[in-house]
């Protein structure tokens, strides 16, 4: 056998290791190492070279795939919700739901200027054709400041205007 070729039981220790995240001595009984000598010889193969770079290789393997996953869920998270904020079909309070999202996600803080000009024409796009107003945006904006309007009373109905049959 190759030097640099691993055992079953090596394999199984290192994987254990690296993505079970277990002590050396529960890697080595999972290996099939007995109970009674799981903790030398889970210490002999943490410190053995191949098995060493077997358990680098995974972990490594491991974190690649994580930020890959990451990566992919926050650029289809971004695409959806650029979707969302341009589609003119979607009511304009999920249109702006989607932009507050998309502003979180991407971490903006207090717009500098030439951003402030950006997202102002954004919205003006927003309310173009939508028949909104300017109010009607802030309301829908912040819910929690917009002034409560009584509704007007109802129609006085003389009783000689009334069709009484």
């Amino acid at each position: 056998m190759p030097r640099n070729t691993l055992t079953e039981q090596q394999r199984i220790f290192a994987r254990e290791l690296a993505i079970s995240g277990v002590t050396q001595t529960e890697a080595a009984i999972r290996a099939g190492y007995s109970v009674s000598d799981a903790g030398p010889r889970g210490s002999k193969l943490a410190n053995n070279p191949h098995v060493k770079a077997a358990i680098e290789r995974l972990r490594s393997r491991m974190e690649r795939k994580a930020e890959a996953r990451a990566a992919f869920t926050r650029d289809n998270a971004l695409d959806l919700l650029a979707e969302l904020a341009q589609d003119e079909e979607n009511a304009p309070r999920d249109r702006i739901a989607a932009l507050r999202a998309i502003a979180d996600l991407e971490a903006w803080n207090t717009p500098t200027r030439s951003e402030h000009v950006t997202v102002h024409a954004d919205i003006r796009q927003l309310l173009e054709g939508s028949g909104l107003t300017r109010d009607d945006l802030r309301a829908l904006a912040f819910p929690s400041k917009q002034r409560r309007i009584a509704a007007p009373p109802p129609p006085v109905i003389d009783a000689d205007d009334a069709d009484i049959t």
